[in-house]
């Protein structure tokens, strides 16, 4: 049975939320929409989960059959690049539309993103625009525009944290940016959280639709695509390894038995 069979008859969909976050601005603001959208959930859908992108472990055949929506935040970092733990996600999109040029692993699936930053820096949004893109390539279709953040002045001097976005020269995205390209944080975010709700719980009959807009609204249509070789290497050291607490504590342990067999000879 194919994944639009399955998803054919009345159960609720499904949303998978997942984030990419330096400083876990955007994970805590996709905390916070969650609970909003399972607070004001008519039953036609439920919030399944909400993971980094490295923490996505499934194909994405086997993500299509899990899920029915894909609800995105994330930032950039250095030259338009995915967050330290939103990169194996963005590899993993890359590698399935460099290899299956034409494939649509995720038709009958919908999505919309939520893209953090400053637009002081020239890329600008970057990586929320990359993905937006990719995923409908994929064949997923974009259910809410995406909404693009502008963590400015005023955030910053309230004392929240913010994602500390590009900071590298590559590409001119911030340049023609149009008017409504970006919002302030706050605003932004509700502004965000309204409209995908609004979308959810229309997700059951609309998966094969037209998408709401193309990906690039809003901004100008600049993007700097990465390829899978591009992203392999953006600051490895940062990507999470599940055995690095184990090898920690077996290393304390060691010294602590060290330094007990020296007391005692």
């Amino acid at each position: 049975m194919s994944g639009m069979e399955e998803k054919s008859g009345e159960s609720p969909s499904r949303a998978l939320l997942i984030y990419g976050s330096e400083t876990g601005n955007a994970h805590r603001g996709l905390i916070k929409c969650s609970e909003y959208w399972r607070a004001h959930s008519d039953g036609s859908y439920v919030i399944a989960d909400v993971l980094s992108g490295n923490e996505v472990l499934d194909s994405l055949e086997e993500l299509a059959q899990k899920y029915d929506v894909l609800l995105i935040a994330t930032s950039s970092f250095g030259e338009g690049d995915p967050p330290y733990n939103f990169v194996q996600f963005l590899i993993k999109l890359v590698r399935a539309k460099e290899e299956g040029v034409g494939a649509s692993p995720l038709q009958g699936m919908q999505h919309s993103v939520l893209g953090y930053g400053q637009s002081v820096y020239p890329t600008f949004q970057n990586t929320p625009r990359y993905v937006d893109k990719i995923l409908g390539d994929l064949g997923s279709r974009r259910f809410a525009k995406r909404v693009e953040l502008d963590e400015g002045q005023d955030e910053s001097a309230s004392g929240a944290e913010v994602e500390p976005e590009s900071f590298g020269s590559g590409g001119g995205i911030r340049d023609g940016v149009a008017a409504r390209a970006h919002v302030g944080r706050d605003a932004g975010v509700g502004e965000w959280r309204e409209a995908v709700c609004a979308a959810l719980k229309l997700a059951r009959k609309s998966a094969m639709l037209p998408p709401v807009c193309a990906w690039h609204e809003p901004g100008d249509g600049n993007l700097l695509e990465k390829s899978v070789t591009e992203l392999v290497g953006v600051r490895p050291e940062r990507i999470a390894d599940a055995s690095q607490p184990y090898l920690m504590l077996a290393l304390l342990v060691a010294l602590v038995a060290g330094a007990y067999f020296v007391y005692l000879s």
